[in-house]
């Protein structure tokens, strides 16, 4: 068994809409990104529209999640 942390991001737009990326991005493994926009340019790759219908992210991990991480989604959701 892997202990590497495994995320998966949504976003409540295309799950509203129920769209192509309404179950979120592909298992994203964290270990392969060091900072936040890694990860968003992985995300605009697979499709997502960060700053229209996938504006507001959610995540569902596998394990526990980094501080740069957590912040970073943290202060997201606040703007």
């Amino acid at each position: 068994m892997s202990n590497n942390i495994k995320i998966v991001i949504g976003s409540w737009g295309s799950y509203n809409e129920c769209n192509e990326r309404a179950l979120g991005s592909k298992w994203l493994e964290l270990s392969d990104y060091s900072d936040w926009d890694e990860i968003v340019e992985e995300l605009k790759k697979e499709g997502f529209e960060l700053d229209g219908i996938d504006e507001v992210t959610l995540f569902l991990s596998s394990g526990s999640v980094p501080s740069f991480f957590s912040n970073t989604m943290l202060s997201q959701a606040i703007l």
